[in-house]
């Protein structure tokens, strides 16, 4: 009964590692594309704001 139980504790063990680990990198991609989205906003900002301008003038 003990060599079950200790598979038990072991497979319980490495679905805790791996659920822990996808957590991590699912933070990390999203950190990521959140990264990105903000630059690609900013350098939207930079061209959209001349335009706006030169609308306006209109």
């Amino acid at each position: 009964m003990a060599v079950v139980e200790m598979i038990y504790l072991v497979a319980a063990i490495l679905w805790i590692v791996v659920v822990v680990a996808a957590v991590g990198i699912g933070v990390r991609i999203g950190l990521r594309m959140r990264a990105r989205r903000r630059r690609m906003n900013q350098l939207l900002a930079v061209v959209r704001l001349p335009l706006l301008v030169a609308l306006r003038r209109r």
